[in-house]
């Protein structure tokens, strides 16, 4: 099984479904990821200052994550 490279405006709508606040599950069938890849940029949003932005908050989700 192929991966897919999860593009940062799909990880930005990740951000912005979760924090208002659709669970994981429905986001990931929303966006056509595995459950596993948003809980694992979810881990690494809550773990960011809640304070930024949502630009801000992706760019640092991003960061962390690797792309």
């Amino acid at each position: 099984m192929a991966f897919r490279e999860v593009t940062v405006i799909e990880t930005k709508e990740v951000l912005r479904l979760w924090r208002s606040g659709v669970a994981k599950k429905r986001i990931a069938a929303q966006l056509g990821l595995d459950v596993k890849t948003v809980r694992g940029y979810l881990r690494v949003a809550e773990a960011v200052d809640p304070a930024l932005d949502l630009d801000e908050a992706t760019a640092a989700v991003v960061r962390v994550s690797g792309f």
